[in-house]
C-alpha cells in the first residue's frame, strides 16, 4: 500500500488502528489474518487491538466530544464535504481491497466507495437543514394555561418551551462485512453530523476496507479523536465494546449477534438491522416477463449476500408454470467466477457460510424441493445458482439465506429454506392458492425486513402491502436498500429503528427542552435560546465566517483563493493594507486557514465578490512583518508589483480565466499598489489585462499622479475605470476628488462612493449587541452624549473619541473586555469608518461591469443595504466639487 493510505500499513504487514487521528500497531503484538473467499487463503492482517486500547479509543472520543457539540454545522458540514471528495479521489485502492476482502465484483466495488462519497455529502447537506431548525412552543395550547403576547419584547407573558436538537455523546458504530464502506459512512456521517463522536469497529472480513475509508475522515483534518477505528475478532472484544460504559449509542448492522447486543448494551439508544427472508409475492396478474428479471436481479447480485436480498418467491399457483422457467433461464444467463473479472456470482465470504447454505439446499432436496437449476454445484466458497421449487414451510430454505444462485422449486413450509436466510445464491420458490396465503407466511417469519409485490392492480397492490407485516415494501420491483435517503427499517428480528439519511440524523440526537418563564427581565436571555433552538446560531455561517480559502505559495510567497459557485463572470484580486495581510480576508479555519483572522471589513470585501459571481484572490505583501506593499527596491525592499503579476498570471491560467474580467481592489497600500499597476505592465511588457480598480480608503498624494505627464498619462497606457471608496472622515476623502479630476482629464471613467455614518439611537447597542440589553444601550447612549462623543441628533462628532470615558462610568461594561471591544466595533460602524467600507464592493463591481457607464448613486442606493442620508459624490453633475456632508460623523 502507497501513497494516500501508506501510513495505515505497519511494519509488519498487518493494517493499523485509529486512535486521536494517530495510526498504531497494537501492544498485544498479535495481528488477525483477513482470509480472501476466492481463496481461503490469508490476504490482509490487522491489529488484535486488546481492551485497554478499547479504552484509549472511548476515552479519546469522549474528550473530542465536547469540543465538536460545540462546532458550528456549517463548519460540520465542511470536514464531510472534504472527507467526501478525498474518498472520490482516491477510491480505487479501497474497491481492489473489496474485491480481494469480500469478493465484491471489481465494479460494484468502485460503485460502493464512490456512492458511499456521495452519502456523505448528501448527508452534509441535510444536516445542516434538519439540525438548523427547533421548536417554540407556547404555553397556552395546553388547557388552563394564559398568554398574552408573542411579541419578544411583551412585558407579560407566562412560559415558553424552547425545544433544541443535542448529540448522544460517543457512538459505538459496527458496520457489516457485505457493504463495510457504505454502511459504516451511513453511520459515521450522521453521527458526526449532529455533533457526536465514533468509535468504529469494522467487520473481520471487511476491516481493511473500513480502515482505507477512515483514512479519508484523518486525512480531512478532523480534530483528533473524534473518530477512532479500533479492529480485533468479535469474539473476543465485541462483547467489549457493546457494553462499554462510554458508548452512548450503538449503530450494528449484521446478523442475529445484534439480539445479543440489544439485551446488552443497557440504557442506551440502539439503531440495528439484522437481515431479513424478503419475500417476493407475485400475482396471477402480474407482468410475468418483468417480474422474473426483477426476482433474478434482487435474488443473486452479489450471490445473494445482501439484507434486502429477494430470499423466497411466493407465488399464485395460477402462473407459477410459467414464471419458474423464466426465473430459471435468467439465472443460467449469469456468470459466475471471480470478483477480479467482475462475475455476477463470485465465492461467498467464507467456507462456513458455504457450508451453511450448502446444508439448507441439502434439506430442502431431502424433503421434495425441486432444484430447477440442477445439481447443486459448489467449488470452494463458490456455489453456482440455485433454483428450489416445491419448498414447504418445513424447509429450513424456507427461512434462511444462501450463498450462490440456485432455484429451488415446490419448497413446503417443513424446509429450513422456507423460513431462514441463506446469504447466498440460492432462491426457494413456495407455490400458494392465494395471495392471503402468501401474506400469512411472510407475516408468520421473526424476520420481517422487507418485502415486494408483483400485480398489475395497484388497488391490489397497496392493499398487499399494507397486510404484509415488514418495514418495507416495494411494488412491482425487487427490495433495495436505497435510495440511501430513503428510510429504511425492518420490523420484528429484523431491526429497531430506522435508517436513511434524515432518520439516522434522527437517531444520533436527543430532545432538550428549556422552559422560561418570561418577563422583561429575561427578554435578552429567550433571544439568546431562540437562537439556539432555531438554529440561528450555526445552521448558516455568521456573517463574518464560512469562507474556505485555499492556502497557495507562489515563488516563496502566501496567498489564498476562494472560487464562486457556478459559472464565474472573472476575477477580483484583493490586496490588504498594512498589518493584517491576505489573512484577514478569510475566517480562521483549523483545516484550510489556522492562521486567518478574518477581519470585518475584508471579509465584506470577500463575501461581496463571491456572491456577484467573481473567484476571490488575495494577495500577501514580500514583507510579512509589516504587511505593507513596496513598489521599489529602496532599502532592502522587493518589487512587490513583480509578485503581484506573476501570480495573477498563474491563478487565471490555472482556472482558465484569462479571458474573463480581472479588477482589482485594495485598502491603504493595497489599493496604492492596484493604482500603479497598469503602468507597471506596460513598461514592463507584461501580459496582463486590468479590467477595473477599486482603491478603498486609498488615494495617494503624488504617487499616483506622478504617473503622468503635464496632466496627462503617459503614452500608450489605457487605464482602467477607477471607482474609489472613502471614509466620511479621513485623507482618502479629501484626496480622492483630485485623483478623479485626473484620471477624467485623461478620459479614464471614475467616480467615488463615500462611506456613511449611521445614527445612534438610544437602543443601537442592544439592536446589534445580542448580549446588551435595552435599558444598557440607553445608558450607554446617553454617557456619550453627554461628554459629548455624540450630537443631539445622535451622530458621532468628528475627532471625539469618548468611550473610554464611558466605560468607566458603567460597570456592565468595564469589567468585561469582550462586551468593550463589541461597542467599539459598533461605534466605529455608527461614525462611517473602515468597518463598513467592504460592503460596497457590490456596488463598485457593478459600476465596473457596466463599463463606468451606470449611475454610481442609483448601483449604492440599490446594492448597498442600508440607506445612509448621504451615499456617494455625484461629482460629475456637481462639477467637480463634493457635496455638502451628511450629518456630522465623527468617533
Amino acid at each position: 500500500m502507497s501513497g494516500f493510505y501508506a501510513e495505515v500499513l505497519g511494519q509488519n504487514g498487518a493494517y493499523k488502528f485509529l486512535v486521536e487521528n494517530e495510526w498504531r500497531e497494537s501492544a498485544s503484538g498479535k495481528r488477525l489474518d483477513i482470509i480472501c473467499p476466492s481463496t481461503n487463503a490469508p490476504v490482509y492482517a490487522v491489529q488484535a487491538c486488546t481492551k485497554g486500547e478499547v479504552d484509549e479509543a472511548f476515552q479519546s472520543a469522549k474528550r473530542a466530544q465536547k469540543a465538536w457539540a460545540r462546532t458550528p454545522l456549517w463548519r460540520r458540514a465542511e470536514y464531510l464535504h472534504k472527507v467526501a471528495a478525498l474518498m472520490r479521489e482516491n477510491a480505487q485502492p479501497i474497491a481492489d481491497v473489496l474485491v480481494k476482502e469480500v469478493a465484491k465484483p471489481a465494479v460494484d466495488a468502485y460503485t460502493e466507495v464512490v456512492r458511499s462519497a456521495d452519502l456523505i455529502s448528501y448527508t452534509a447537506e441535510e444536516g445542516l437543514r434538519f439540525f438548523g431548525e427547533g421548536k417554540l412552543l407556547a404555553s397556552d395550547s395546553f388547557p388552563g394555561q394564559d398568554r398574552t403576547k408573542l411579541c419578544m419584547a411583551s412585558k407579560d407573558r407566562t412560559k415558553l418551551c424552547m425545544a433544541s436538537k443535542v448529540p448522544l455523546g460517543v457512538v459505538l458504530a459496527i458496520p457489516p462485512f457485505n457493504y463495510p464502506v457504505n454502511l459504516a459512512v451511513s453511520k459515521l456521517a450522521p453521527a458526526l453530523m449532529a455533533g457526536n463522536s465514533v468509535v468504529m469497529k469494522p467487520p473481520t472480513q471487511g476491516s481493511v476496507a473500513g480502515l482505507l475509508m477512515i483514512q479519508c475522515f484523518a486525512a480531512a483534518g478532523m480534530p483528533p479523536g473524534l473518530i477512532n477505528c479500533v479492529t480485533g475478532r468479535g469474539s473476543e472484544i465485541g462483547d467489549y465494546l457493546t457494553t462499554h460504559p462510554l458508548a452512548n449509542a450503538i449503530s450494528f448492522t449484521g446478523g442475529d449477534t445484534g439480539i445479543d447486543i440489544a439485551r446488552k448494551a443497557g440504557m442506551v439508544p440502539i439503531q440495528m438491522e439484522l437481515g431479513g427472508k424478503d419475500a417476493a409475492i407475485v400475482c396471477a396478474d402480474a407482468d410475468l416477463a418483468a417480474t422474473a428479471s426483477h426476482i433474478v436481479k434482487g435474488a443473486f447480485s452479489y450471490s445473494g449476500q445482501r439484507c434486502t436480498a429477494v430470499k423466497l418467491v411466493l407465488v399464485e399457483e395460477a402462473v407459477a408454470d410459467e414464471l419458474v422457467p423464466r426465473v430459471v433461464e435468467g439465472v443460467k444467463r449469469m456468470s459466475v467466477g471471480m470478483p477480479e473479472d467482475n462475475k455476477q456470482i463470485t465465492p461467498v465470504i467464507s467456507k462456513s457460510s458455504a457450508n451453511f447454505i450448502e446444508g439448507l439446499v441439502r434439506d430442502a432436496e431431502a424433503k421434495g424441493a425441486t432444484l430447477c437449476t440442477g445439481p447443486f454445484r459448489r467449488e470452494g466458497n463458490l456455489i453456482w445458482p440455485v433454483v428450489v421449487d416445491n419448498v414447504t414451510p418445513d424447509m429450513r430454505l424456507a427461512w434462511e439465506e444462501l450463498i450462490w444462485p440456485a432455484v429451488i422449486d415446490n419448497v413446503t413450509p417443513d424446509m429450513r429454506l422456507a423460513w431462514e436466510e441463506p446469504f447466498g445464491p440460492v432462491l426457494p420458490i413456495i407455490r400458494v392458492k392465494d395471495t392471503q396465503e402468501a401474506v400469512e407466511h411472510v407475516n408468520a417469519n421473526r424476520l420481517a425486513l422487507q418485502g415486494c409485490v408483483f400485480t398489475k392492480d395497484i388497488d391490489r397492490a397497496i392493499a398487499i402491502a399494507d397486510a404484509m407485516e415488514t418495514g418495507s415494501v416495494q411494488i412491482n420491483s425487487a427490495p433495495a436498500r436505497g435510495p440511501d435517503h430513503f428510510p429504511f427499517q425492518g420490523f420484528r428480528d429484523s431491526g429497531i429503528g430506522s435508517q436513511g439519511v434524515t432518520n439516522s440524523l434522527a437517531f444520533m440526537c436527543k430532545t432538550k427542552t428549556t422552559m422560561a418563564a418570561m418577563s422583561r427581565a429575561m427578554h435578552l436571555l429567550l433571544l439568546a435560546l431562540l437562537a439556539a433552538a432555531l438554529g440561528a446560531s450555526n445552521a448558516q455561517p455568521p456573517s463574518n465566517a464560512g469562507l474556505a480559502p485555499t492556502r497557495a505559495v507562489t515563488n516563496g510567497k502566501t496567498h489564498y483563493w476562494q472560487l464562486t459557485e457556478g459559472e464565474p463572470k472573472g476575477t477580483m484580486v484583493l490586496i490588504h493594507g498594512c498589518g493584517p495581510g491576505s489573512k484577514a480576508f478569510f475566517p480562521q479555519d483549523p483545516v484550510n486557514c489556522p492562521e486567518c483572522q478574518g477581519f470585518p471589513e475584508y471579509l465584506a470585501q470577500t463575501k461581496q465578490a463571491l456572491s456577484r459571481g467573481y473567484h476571490v484572490l488575495a494577495l500577501q505583501a514580500s514583507n510579512e512583518a509589516s504587511g505593507c506593499w513596496s513598489s521599489t527596491t529602496n532599502n532592502g525592499n522587493q518589487d512587490d508589483r513583480i509578485m503581484v503579476v506573476d501570480t495573477v498570471q498563474q491563478f487565471l491560467a490555472n482556472h482558465s480565466m484569462a479571458d474573463k474580467p480581472v479588477y482589482f481592489q485594495g485598502y491603504s497600500s493595497g489599493g496604492t499598489m492596484s493604482l500603479k499597476l497598469p503602468r507597471y505592465i506596460l513598461d514592463e511588457g507584461k501580459d496582463l489585462r486590468i479590467d477595473g480598480i477599486i482603491p478603498t480608503d486609498a488615494a495617494p498624494r503624488g504617487g499616483f499622479n506622478a504617473e503622468g505627464s503635464a496632466g496627462k498619462l503617459k503614452g500608450g497606457l489605457d487605464y482602467p475605470p477607477v471607482v474609489y471608496v472613502a471614509m466620511q472622515s479621513g485623507g482618502s476623502r479629501e484626496r480622492a476628488p483630485s485623483q478623479i479630476d485626473f484620471l477624467r482629464s485623461n478620459d479614464v471613467p471614475a467616480e467615488l462612493i463615500v462611506s456613511y455614518p449611521r445614527q445612534v439611537t438610544p437602543t443601537y447597542f442592544s439592536d446589534r449587541v445580542p448580549t446588551i440589553s435595552p435599558e444598557q444601550s440607553q445608558e450607554l447612549v446617553a454617557a456619550l452624549t453627554q461628554l459629548g462623543g455624540l450630537n443631539a441628533t445622535g451622530y458621532t462628532v468628528p475627532g471625539v473619541w469618548v468611550l473610554p470615558t464611558a466605560v468607566q462610568q458603567l460597570p456592565w461594561l468595564a469589567a468585561d473586555s469582550l462586551l468593550q471591544g463589541a461597542v467599539v466595533q459598533e461605534l466605529r460602524i455608527a461614525e462611517g469608518s473602515h468597518e463598513n467600507m467592504g460592503e460596497f464592493t457590490g456596488a463598485a463591481l457593478a459600476w465596473l461591469e457596466s463599463g463606468g457607464k451606470a449611475d454610481i448613486a442609483t448601483l449604492v442606493k440599490e446594492l448597498v443595504p442600508a440607506q445612509p442620508a448621504l451615499l456617494t459624490m455625484q461629482r460629475r453633475q456637481e462639477g467637480g466639487q463634493a457635496p455638502a456632508a451628511a450629518p456630522t460623523s465623527g468617533a
